[in-house]
């Protein structure tokens, strides 16, 4: 989830993981715990998401997608 930690905590999917997109970018090896795993980024307005999701692609990471909505995902 690559929202704010105010915007987390007012409620994300369940299981979900809080890593604002820039330090997402600066520290991934903080934050996946494998190299080219697949990540799925969470932003409901697609805006930080998609961003964060082109920095990761040119840095290698291909397997990363950007999940637009809550839909259909508990959400706590």
């Amino acid at each position: 989830d690559v929202r704010t930690r105010e915007e987390f905590e007012a409620g994300h999917i369940a299981g979900s993981r809080h890593a604002p997109g820039g330090q997402l970018v600066q520290a991934t090896d903080e934050y996946v715990a494998v190299r080219h795993a697949r990540l799925v980024l969470i932003d409901p307005q697609r805006v930080r998401a998609v961003m964060t999701a082109s920095w990761l692609n040119q840095m290698g990471w291909h397997d990363v997608y950007v999940l637009a909505s809550f839909a259909g995902f508990a959400v706590e």
